[in-house]
């Protein structure tokens, strides 16, 4: 990564530290950069500070990232073919709305207009707390919110969507009777706790065992478009453009402006071919739409749009 003028970051990048599979940085961590705002207290002064903003593209390239929309929901509705769920992501990729409008919508038996904020957080948070395999007393913690009424909200969601919870229950079965897990790509991990006579230990083992298969299976994808892209562009060597980081669900590359439009027109259409990232593999039920931003300051990204 290029930081601030003419001076550059290298980190290390590891395929093997992560139990999910998924890509890890160190050395420095660039994963963690926060893309929001921070705010930083110096001797009682606040200060707003935007930590990406110190990296810039160089003169004449322009820094293009190409991000998969909720990878990991997506998994979820694939995997457990929660007909609720599923539709909607249809009707989400129908009408452009946000997907966790849609779901509070449904959720609450309202219509997406009507949906406030503060509900599409709280069905954000709870969607990801069961992605996580987070219980009742985390959850409560994020909503601020007592345990009891955290549970009553997991409930309620769960009835929603009656496909979550069941597929829930497979996995954990599963796990119990054969002792590992596969993601969508057969990548396999053993779970030794998931049969301890410690209930901590074994609700510790049951909670990564639903996270392994999602997560994982988000990983398996990423890491299929970040080969698959990389193999594209390389067979081009006229386009100016390297990949500068990977972030879980997200790439970033340095492209000479001239060749942006034609950097975009490679990458997008294979991360959102599903049926050629996953090969032999799996057929995915739900799309995997791309969001496409470009700018010069990693701090300030825009939307990208087809001219």
């Amino acid at each position: 990564m290029t930081c601030l003028k003419g001076s550059y970051i290298k980190a290390a990048w590891e395929q093997t530290s992560a139990s999910t599979g998924r890509i890890q940085c160190r050395n420095p961590n660039l994963q963690s950069i926060p893309k929001h705002p921070v705010i930083v207290t110096v001797d009682d002064t606040e200060t707003v500070v935007l930590a990406r903003e110190c990296f810039c593209s160089r003169d004449g390239y322009i820094l293009l990232a190409a991000d998969f929309q909720q990878t990991e929901l997506r998994m979820l509705a694939h995997m457990s073919q929660d007909s609720v769920l599923q539709a909607g992501f249809k009707q989400s990729k129908k009408c452009t709305v946000d997907i966790f409008k849609q779901l509070s919508a449904m959720w609450l038996d309202k219509d997406v207009s009507e949906v406030t904020t503060s509900e599409r957080e709280r069905t954000k948070r709870v969607v990801y707390s069961v992605v996580y395999g987070a219980g009742r007393e985390k959850l409560g913690e994020v909503l601020d919110i007592s345990p009891l009424d955290a549970k009553d909200i997991i409930t309620s969601f769960m009835k929603r969507f009656p496909g979550i919870p069941a597929y829930m229950r497979s996995v954990v079965n599963l796990c119990k009777s054969q002792g590992f897990l596969t993601t969508i790509f057969n990548r396999r991990r053993f779970f030794p706790g998931i049969k301890s006579q410690d209930s901590v230990i074994q609700a510790q083992a049951e909670r990564q065992a639903i996270n392994f298969v999602i997560q994982g299976s988000a990983a398996d994808i990423s890491k299929a478009a970040m080969v698959q892209t990389e193999v594209a562009l390389a067979s081009r060597p006229d386009l100016d453009a390297k990949l500068l980081i990977h972030i879980h669900d997200e790439m970033v590359w340095e492209v000479c402006s001239k060749d942006l439009d034609t950097v975009i027109d490679i990458v997008e259409p294979i991360m959102e071919n599903t049926q050629q990232l996953c090969g032999p593999f799996v057929h995915l039920t739900v799309p995997l739409p791309v969001a496409i931003c470009t700018g010069t300051n990693w701090a300030h990204m825009h939307p990208w749009t087809k001219e």
